[in-house]
């Protein structure tokens, strides 16, 4: 940015602020609802986007999934979005205020079929002559588990990359390879969201080395949050009491 356009940005912030204040004004007015949110997120979090919703009714949620980190944290700092969740890996984003929204181990996932399907406990090094369904190259979660296989002794062999958690665990149902996936994901099974065939046809496996993933729930310094981003952060803060309460 040039330094005449860090003398304007200011200016700009003010502008976009506003024109949300009136946007939501005008928007209660219309819809009824007192005022929308909008949050991005490197990762899926529709579950909790869904039970925020069921309790807070007369808040109006965007929501959009982006794969690429960059994306996301260019969507909160051009204040396309309210909030943003980002994946904590080797980078840090210093510059928005941020509160601790994920820390999960890994689990394995394997069909039924599998040699180790009927053990609870398993070590990386198990799973080395299998093939892996991945996430998407260059995304945190993808340098986590391929970073921990290595630690192991040995190169993830792939059967493909760039799956969702559902597309993965589903293709682990049908036999196409093994995942590595964080233990929420496991929890959201038993939701509803996924077929009963796909649950018979799995075993989750705890792993002996503790493999985590981290996320942080992102918001721009410069600005107060509007009330539907400062409900959704406090819905946020309740659930992460409870979890480690």
């Amino acid at each position: 940015m040039t330094r005449y356009g860090q003398e304007f940005l200011p200016y700009a912030r003010t502008i976009v602020n506003q024109y949300k204040e009136g946007s939501d004004k005008i928007d209660q007015e219309v819809t009824g609802f007192s005022t929308s949110v909008s949050v991005v997120s490197e990762f899926d979090i529709f579950p909790d986007i869904l039970e925020f919703c069921a309790a807070n009714p007369h808040y109006r949620m965007t929501f959009e999934e982006k794969i690429a980190a960059s994306a996301v944290h260019q969507d909160l700092e051009l204040n396309h979005c309210d909030l943003a969740v980002l994946l904590s890996g080797e980078t840090e984003y210093s510059e928005f205020n941020s509160y601790p929204y994920l820390s999960d181990r890994f689990v394995a996932i394997v069909p039924q079929t599998h040699r180790l399907a009927e053990r609870t406990l398993i070590s990386l090094s198990d799973l080395a002559e299998d093939r892996f369904l991945l996430p998407t190259r260059d995304t945190v979660e993808y340098h986590i588990i391929t970073k921990a296989c290595q630690k192991a002794g040995y190169e993830p062999k792939s059967a493909g990359n760039g799956f969702t958690f559902m597309q993965r665990v589903l293709m682990t149902a049908r036999g196409l390879g093994i995942s590595i996936v964080p233990q929420y994901i496991t929890f959201q099974m038993h939701d509803g969201m996924y077929p009963r065939e796909t649950l018979d046809s799995i075993s989750v496996l705890e792993l002996s080395a503790d493999i985590r993933i981290y996320a942080n729930l992102y918001f721009r310094k410069t600005e107060i949050l509007r009330p539907g981003a400062a409900a959704f952060l406090e819905f946020i803060r309740q659930k992460t009491q409870k979890t480690h309460s």
